[in-house]
């Protein structure tokens, strides 16, 4: 399947996806993997090029973040966290920033 008919058949995949990270790191204590993150919401059938494609889009998005090269890293993003979509006691931006700055 391309990724054009995948995105067709996914229009909430953004919130979906940032949803399903918060929920993974609550049932597990640590993000999904893109393969996790795809299989728990059965986006199939995707090979592992387009899957990474559809993950690279969803951080160029910014509906995911990712923490680095370590499996396991995938947490919502801004957009997401604009949205009400954050794991619990996650700081924001504006949170993390030192009074008086």
């Amino acid at each position: 399947m391309a990724y054009g008919q995948w995105k067709d058949a996914h229009p909430d995949r953004g919130p979906q996806a940032a949803r399903f990270t918060v929920t993974f790191r609550a049932e597990h204590g640590h993000g999904p993997s893109y393969r996790q993150l795809c299989m728990g919401l059965d986006w199939k059938p995707i090979n592992w090029q387009v899957r990474g494609f559809i993950v690279q889009r969803l951080l160029s998005s910014e509906w995911l973040t990712s923490t680095g090269t370590v499996p396991w890293t995938l947490r919502p993003g801004p957009a997401a966290q604009e949205q009400g979509i954050t794991l619990p006691g996650a700081r924001t931006s504006a949170a993390a920033a030192p009074a008086g700055a």
